[in-house]
C-alpha cells in the first residue's frame, strides 16, 4: 500500500481464504496537515474471478458436423454488418459485427452420401464446408455442394421442416418426362474442367422437382438442418434477401467475400454447356412453371434471378433453416 498526496492506493492482489474477505485501510495522522474539516472519499475497485475465466465461446463456433445445426445455433453468433469481410473463425470477436463468424463443418454422410449420424464417413469420404453467418441473419455455405450421386443406394436428405428423409436416385431418360433425371443427365460429379459438382432441379430438390407446373418441394439433397434458397422476395431465407442485403447486383460483389460465390458453370448432356471461369448458376427451391424454375445466375458483370431449364445441371448452395 503506498500514500501520494493523501490518495491511499492499494496495487496488491488480495486472495480470499473464505466466502468473504475483510479489506481495512489506514490513514497515519501528518503533524503538517492544517487543523479543520476535511472531506474523505474511498474508491475501491474490485476484480473477482469465479471458476473458469475463459470466455464461453458460442455453439456455432463449436459445433461439428453440418447436421448440428439448428437455429439456436446459427443465432448464436453475432449477426455481421453489411461491411463486414474478415472472417472471426474463433469467437474471439464474438460480439463485434465488424466481423464475419465462420467455422467449419462436417456432413457426415460423405462425399458419396453412405455415411450417417450413427456412422459418419470416414477417411478420404470426409467432405467438410465452410459456413459463415451473414448480414442477413442465416447461416450460409460459403462453398458448393459436393455429393456424388448413384442409383446403387440412398441417401439421407434434409427437408424443409429441419428433419430428414431418405431418397434413392433414379435413373429416368424418357422424353415423356425430361425433367426426372437424376444420373445420366447431368448429374455429374468432379468436372474434370472446374472440378465441380452439376445437378439438375430434379436431383437438387432431392425427386421433388418434377415437370409439373409447381410442385411442392419440401426436401432438398443438402444436409439435415439446410434447405435450399427460396428465390424470390417473399420467403426468406432467398438469393433475393441475400443479393439486396449486400447490394450484390454486381459480379464484383456476389463473388467477394463473405458471399464467396463461384463462376463455374452449367452442365448439359455430358458436357459443360456454359461458360466455366465467367458463369455462375445456383438453383433456388422456386418453380416457375413446368420446364423452369428459378435461379441466381450472374456473369462477368451482373447478378439477376432468372428462370432456367430444370434439366441442365447448377451449382447447389445450402443454407441453414431459420426458426419459423
Amino acid at each position: 500500500m503506498t500514500t501520494t498526496d493523501n490518495v491511499i492506493t492499494n496495487t496488491g492482489t488480495i486472495t480470499p481464504t473464505g466466502d468473504e474477505t475483510n479489506v481495512t485501510y489506514g490513514v497515519s495522522a501528518s503533524s503538517s496537515q492544517v487543523a479543520g474539516l476535511y472531506k474523505t472519499t474511498l474508491v475501491y475497485t474490485a476484480t473477482t474471478i469465479d471458476g473458469d475465466p475463459t470466455p464461453s465461446v458460442p455453439e456455432f463456433f463449436t459445433a461439428t458436423y453440418m447436421q448440428d445445426m439448428t437455429p439456436s445455433i446459427c443465432s448464436s453468433a453475432t449477426t455481421p454488418s453489411v461491411d463486414a469481410t474478415v472472417s472471426d473463425t474463433t469467437g474471439e470477436y464474438d460480439g463485434d459485427t465488424n466481423y464475419v463468424p465462420e467455422t467449419t463443418l462436417i456432413d457426415y454422410r460423405g462425399t458419396d452420401g453412405t455415411g450417417t449420424a450413427s456412422s459418419p464417413a470416414t477417411g478420404s469420404n470426409v467432405r467438410s464446408y465452410t459456413v459463415r453467418k451473414l448480414a442477413d441473419g442465416n447461416c450460409w455455405m460459403s462453398e458448393n455442394l459436393k455429393l456424388t450421386l448413384s442409383t446403387s443406394h440412398s441417401y439421407e436428405v434434409g427437408t424443409f421442416d429441419g428433419g430428414t428423409a431418405s431418397w434413392t436416385p433414379n435413373e429416368d431418360t424418357s422424353s415423356t418426362n425430361p425433367y426426372n433425371v437424376a444420373i445420366s443427365q447431368n448429374t455429374i460429379a468432379n468436372d474434370s474442367t472446374t472440378g465441380e459438382w452439376y445437378y439438375p432441379w430434379y436431383a437438387a430438390t432431392a425427386g421433388q422437382g418434377t415437370n409439373t407446373e409447381n410442385p411442392t418441394i419440401a426436401q432438398s439433397i443438402c444436409p439435415k438442418g439446410w434447405k435450399l434458397p427460396n428465390g424470390g422476395a417473399n420467403a426468406a431465407p432467398s438469393f433475393y434477401s441475400i443479393m439486396h442485403t449486400y447490394s450484390a447486383t454486381t459480379t464484383d460483389k456476389i463473388k467477394a467475400a463473405p458471399l464467396s460465390y463461384t463462376a463455374v458453370g452449367a452442365y448439359s448432356s455430358g458436357s459443360l454447356d456454359v461458360d466455366g471461369t465467367s458463369f455462375g448458376l445456383y438453383w433456388s427451391a422456386s418453380s416457375l412453371n413446368s420446364n423452369g424454375s428459378l435461379a441466381m445466375i450472374f456473369n462477368t458483370s451482373n447478378v439477376v434471378l432468372l428462370g432456367r431449364d430444370k434439366g441442365t445441371g447448377f451449382s447447389v448452395r445450402c443454407v441453414a433453416i431459420p426458426s419459423n
